[in-house]
């Protein structure tokens, strides 16, 4: 792969590579009607998918009020 981003996925597995571009702001979820991106729902999202790859235990906390009720 050539270009800009080329080596952004170098070192991890195909899963992963596969989640961070599912969660990007052009990436298979976008093309849902109320997607927003969020780094850090990418980043989550990442965490979740390393902890089921080691069969890790994972704590994560997502906030749905601030889903749901934006200020």
């Amino acid at each position: 792969m050539n270009g800009a981003g080329a080596g952004e996925d170098c070192g991890v597995s195909a899963f992963e590579a596969y989640v961070r571009r599912a969660f990007a702001e052009d990436g298979l979820f976008s093309r849902a009607r109320d997607f927003e991106y969020r780094a850090e729902q990418q980043n989550m999202a990442l965490a979740v998918a390393r902890a089921l790859q080691v069969d890790a235990p994972l704590l994560v906390e997502a906030s749905p009020w601030a889903i749901c009720c934006p200020p």
